[in-house]
């Protein structure tokens, strides 16, 4: 990842001090932390190397970070909070949360093309697509209007995997310690596809930029002003359900690439943490997919 400093805030454009701000939610990654065991972040492609923070970057002035703190606020107390410690899965939501969507997906646009470059990287429709997309996020998000914009959102709670599906055989390790506990983020592309991906533990958000609606994003939709989000949902559009398959595989070699002393580590914190691990979201994910891993075994026996 490059560390790159814009010359201007990436939202109003002002010459003003940057500050350091995280790229998700950092109730986000509060959470997740503090409903973990270990209190580190592991990532897949190097298990070995744990961090004590997600994602930081400096790409906004304090008065923009303020701006968008707002809706943030808005999510955590209305969505995150209440699905997260109560259970909720039901939410009547006003023009705030549409904002939110939008600010969260244009974090993760222009941190990935300050960071990795992404955007050089698409091919030329798309390219126009995100930079477009892009002006037309920082106009609504910065003057303060509701979300007027041409492209969907979309919210989806995970939950547990089923582990009586017919394609169990097919599921990743640790499926659903990524469905439950993962944070992921990125722009995600295909020859004819092409949306804004915000993975915050259970909670998803896509904010879908080719095409900008699909039919198979059922009870997921975000709308610009009240609206009611609730559970059941269902995502049938292949593609991303192969997309997010494919991300939760990325674990599944995780035990192998972790070097013994590391190992040892994790597992001196959950010996001295024996009592969280037993309440912990990370053990709830743990046992299912240990549960499921077992199903498979006595499928093949």
């Amino acid at each position: 990842m490059k560390k790159i400093r814009p010359k201007a805030c990436l939202l109003c454009q002002s010459n003003d001090d940057l500050v350091q701000g995280h790229v998700m939610p950092s109730f986000v990654v509060d959470y997740i932390k503090e409903t973990s065991v270990t209190g580190v972040f592991r990532f897949g492609g190097n298990p070995n190397l744990t961090r004590q923070d997600y994602f930081k970057a400096y790409m906004f002035c304090k008065r923009c970070e303020n701006i968008m703190s707002i809706e943030e606020n808005y999510f955590k107390k209305n969505i995150y909070y209440p699905a997260a410690k109560n259970n909720r899965r039901e939410f009547h939501y006003n023009h705030q949360l549409s904002r939110f969507c939008m600010i969260q997906s244009f974090r993760v646009l222009v941190f990935f093309d300050l960071a990795y470059n992404e955007l050089a990287k698409l091919k030329p429709s798309h390219h126009k697509t995100a930079l477009k997309a892009i002006e037309e996020f920082r106009e609504l998000i910065f003057k303060g209007y509701k979300n007027k914009s041409e492209y969907s959102n979309h919210i989806f709670f995970f939950d547990l995997a089923d582990p009586y599906r017919s394609d169990i055989q097919e599921l990743p390790k640790r499926v659903n310690h990524y469905f439950l506990r993962a944070l992921d983020m990125g722009i995600v592309r295909g020859t004819n596809q092409m949306y804004v991906y915000s993975k915050m533990g259970f909670i998803a958000l896509f904010t879908l930029l080719v095409p900008r609606m699909h039919r198979g994003m059922i009870g997921t939709r975000i709308y610009a002003n009240n609206g009611k989000l609730k559970t059941p949902q269902q995502i049938r559009f292949p593609r991303l359900g192969q997309f997010l398959m494919s991300r939760a595989g990325i674990g599944d070699d995780i035990d192998e690439l972790m070097s013994d002393r590391q190992m040892a580590k994790m597992e001196e914190r959950f010996r001295k943490n024996i009592d969280k691990m037993a309440d912990s979201e990370t053990a709830r994910a743990v046992f299912a997919d240990y549960n499921i891993a077992d199903i498979k075994k006595s499928l093949r026996e």
